[in-house]
């Protein structure tokens, strides 16, 4: 269903003309992550800040449209660092694992850029993200149990994680000012929701993103993407 809506949105900006304007940039900047655990998890588990603040790195692509809807990409390198104490098994047996994770993923995006104000200073943008995961690790204690016999406990590192893509819904807004002629500053505050999990095997991890970061922005005044790809002719000045 977000899918179509999201296809419906881009068909309708065919029927606004673009202005020949966009901007190129590069981001970076924190975010804090609220984990959880799938709904369809066969275990709980609870979650904590990892050894270094979560960031971000990204390239991007802003369409501003004298009419106020554009096209907006992106790339972005996401390092993620929590804590995660789960549990897993079933009826009398068990294993408990409390694990410091440090997690590398690449996301990319498609979304709109809507102008909120008559000068272009307030934007609101939003659309999925379609993440892959790179690498990471995990290091902890672990230990099993079962009625039949004592626990046990070890420590372990994971070089290996069960962790894969996932799918998110991006929401933020960007407040932009003109540094000079051509180049520009955005502050750009976001939340990205998870809508399918990050890890694979049970328990399933989740969140919701809440985070800063700092764009800078070169202005191009040539056809948009969006036009070229309408009139099916080179992008050229």
């Amino acid at each position: 269903m977000r899918a179509a809506l999201f296809v419906i949105a881009l068909l309708a900006i065919g029927h606004v003309r673009i202005s020949a304007q966009y901007e190129v940039g590069l981001s970076g900047g924190v975010f804090h992550a609220a984990m959880s655990t799938s709904r369809n998890s066969r275990g709980g588990g609870s979650f904590g800040p990892g050894d270094v603040i979560p960031y971000t790195v990204g390239v991007w692509y802003r369409e501003r449209s004298a009419k106020g809807v554009g096209l907006g990409l992106g790339g972005q390198w996401t390092h993620r660092s929590f804590r995660a104490d789960y549990t897993t098994g079933g009826l009398g047996y068990g294993s408990n694992y409390e694990t410091a994770v440090n997690a590398d993923f690449v996301h990319a995006y498609v979304g709109l850029e809507v102008r909120l104000d008559g000068k272009g200073r307030l934007n609101l943008r939003t659309g999925p993200q379609f993440g892959f995961f790179v690498g990471g690790n995990a290091r902890g204690t672990y230990s099993g149990w079962s009625t039949l016999s004592p626990s046990d406990s070890e420590t372990f590192r994971q070089d290996d994680l069960d962790y894969h893509g996932d799918v998110r819904w991006f929401l933020g807004f960007g407040f932009w000012s003109a540094l000079h002629q051509r180049l520009s500053l955005s502050v750009d505050p976001y939340a990205s929701v998870s809508i399918t999990p990050m890890k694979e095997d049970d328990p399933r991890f989740m969140s919701i993103d809440f985070g800063l970061n700092v764009s800078v922005g070169l202005r191009m005044k040539r056809r948009t993407l969006w036009e070229t790809v309408r009139a099916g002719a080179p992008n050229t000045p």
